[in-house]
């Protein structure tokens, strides 16, 4: 009998799988919503799909590996232009919320700079993205601008 009965491993899968049997309920409900029968999971089946991994890669190399299926994701994971008081910076690993923000923050630069209307920059006071405080100040933004290009067209990597 093996030391650590939760490790003990089914004797026709994967020997890093623990046995169905010791598996927790909520766990096997989740793999069989996926399609993973005990059958197919003593077999050594990818559970990638059971546990959420259809289009996201569970490990990040694998994306570059077969781009076609993972294109969302990768897609996600350009680097991304902000508008800081650090100046323009390029920042990567944004979570799609983060990138949200971003996005709505250049849409309130761009439309400061084209009406001089403001309202919608006071929304982003304070606001911190990775690790960067978005710019707000007028006078800031209009320096940018003259110095560098603020087109929303060019807010990814390379796209300018």
């Amino acid at each position: 009998m093996p030391k650590n009965p939760k490790n003990s491993s089914s004797s026709s899968g994967d020997s890093r799988r623990k046995s169905w049997d010791l598996l927790s309920d909520g766990y096997r409900k989740r793999l069989e919503r996926g399609g993973i029968t005990r059958a197919a999971y003593e077999q050594g089946k990818s559970l990638s799909r059971a546990r959420g991994h259809a289009y996201t890669p569970e490990r990040p190399e694998r994306a570059a590996k077969n781009t076609h299926k993972y294109q969302r994701y990768l897609r996600a994971r350009k680097d991304i232009r902000v508008v800081s008081r650090d100046g323009v910076v390029m920042l990567d690993g944004l979570t799609k919320k983060e990138r949200g923000i971003v996005a709505k923050h250049w849409n309130a630069v761009g439309k400061f700079l084209e009406t001089g209307d403001n309202k919608d920059l006071v929304k982003f006071e304070g606001v911190t993205v990775g690790g960067h405080e978005l710019e707000t100040r007028m006078n800031a933004i209009e320096y940018l601008a003259m110095v560098q290009s603020l087109a929303y067209e060019s807010i990814y990597e390379g796209s300018e």
